[in-house]
């Protein structure tokens, strides 16, 4: 029996993949529940690095209604994507949405993109994601040798080498380094809080 909506899938699933070559992109995916622990089937999954480093999971979802999408159904998805423990989430809607529904949407963080027969597809126009992090601004602070360089753009900054604990790294590895750390703590910190709890 033909799943319905497979043929939307797919066209999702095929245009997803020529936006990111590096990306992990995965049709009729599978991920653990996080409130049952049970197998939670996923339209699309895309695995991917934001800025070439930090790690980001994209949940993507296709609906092939014979109506626009409302409010409800953006719930519903919100509460996919935070049980799949997806990064972020982006909903595909063959008919389009309701203005609550893109209000609902965007409150929440969620990108709403339509795909039509013989026309180009959306893409997300901002991509909203939610990360643990030990402070929410990191410092950066030329000194030395490194101040009295011309940088031109943000990328001459970023890739300028660094010496750290004896081996050559950009400053883009440093900071990235500096927030998987944080990021490590800051999951530590919560994880110790929540064994804690008093039910």
């Amino acid at each position: 029996m033909v799943k319905t909506g497979r043929e939307f899938e797919e066209a999702v699933y095929r245009f997803a993949r020529t936006l990111d070559l590096g990306a992990e992109i995965i049709f009729d995916h599978s991920v653990r529940d996080r409130d049952t622990g049970e197998p939670r089937q996923c339209d699309v999954w895309i695995n991917a690095k934001l800025g070439g480093h930090l790690p980001i999971s994209v949940l993507v979802s296709c609906k092939d209604h014979s109506r626009k999408l409302h409010v409800g159904d953006i719930g519903s998805f919100f509460d996919e994507v935070r049980s799949t423990g997806a990064s972020t989430g982006v909903i595909y809607s063959r008919k389009g949405f309701s203005q609550s529904a893109l209000a609902k949407a965007k409150a929440n963080g969620l990108a709403c993109c339509r795909l039509y027969r013989n026309e180009p597809a959306d893409i997300p126009l901002s991509i909203c994601f939610h990360q643990f992090v030990c402070k929410p601004a990191i410092e950066l602070a030329l000194v030395g040798e490194a101040s009295q360089n011309e940088f031109s753009i943000w990328d001459d900054v970023f890739d300028s080498e660094v010496k750290a604990e004896q081996e050559s790294r950009t400053i883009l590895d440093e900071i990235s380094a500096a927030y998987e750390k944080g990021e490590e703590w800051s999951i530590n910190q919560f994880q110790a809080q929540s064994s804690k709890s008093v039910f």
